[in-house]
């Protein structure tokens, strides 16, 4: 998107395929923090409880 904004055309995808990718590692990777700061919590909740 921002690419078309500016007016920058591809000749080839590449540029694109390696802008996906590291999206996907990104999201990949802050969905997994997420996920074990949640662990975490329930895990430090748990052993409140019992």
């Amino acid at each position: 998107m921002i690419l078309l904004m500016l007016g920058i055309s591809l000749d080839s995808a590449v540029i694109l395929h390696f802008g996906m990718a590291a999206s996907a590692v990104v999201l990949f990777w802050r969905s997994a923090t997420l996920m074990r700061i949640k662990t975490k919590s329930i895990c430090k909740e748990h052993s409140v409880m019992h």
